[in-house]
């Protein structure tokens, strides 16, 4: 359901007013905001990983959707950046633990 409200999300050109316009994991940043299943293999992990902080790094989101984010007000801009950070360095930190799990 996330993957094809990202999808929409990233064919749609309209203005990004609000950061809860932005289709975020749904599942809580402390809460495998990733949906990394226990079943995946470690290859799977790190993709998702991957595809993730490629997604969520601020200086890639901040660029590809810059004009849609013309209208956001700053705090609703700053929001956006809180989060945006905070799911950049969740997946940080999964990827590392997946590291460490495998030493």
């Amino acid at each position: 359901a996330w993957e094809l409200a990202w999808g929409e999300f990233e064919e749609d050109n309209s203005p990004i007013r609000l950061s809860n316009d932005i289709p975020w994991p749904e599942s809580g940043f402390d809460n495998n905001p990733f949906y990394l299943h226990p079943l995946m293999d470690e290859d799977e992990q790190k993709s998702v990983l991957r595809q993730m902080k490629l997604r969520f790094h601020p200086d890639k989101f901040l660029p590809k959707y810059r004009e849609r984010l013309k209208p956001m007000d700053q705090s609703e801009r700053e929001l956006m950046i809180t989060r945006l950070h905070q799911l950049f360095n969740a997946a940080r930190r999964a990827n590392q633990a997946l590291r460490e799990d495998r030493e």
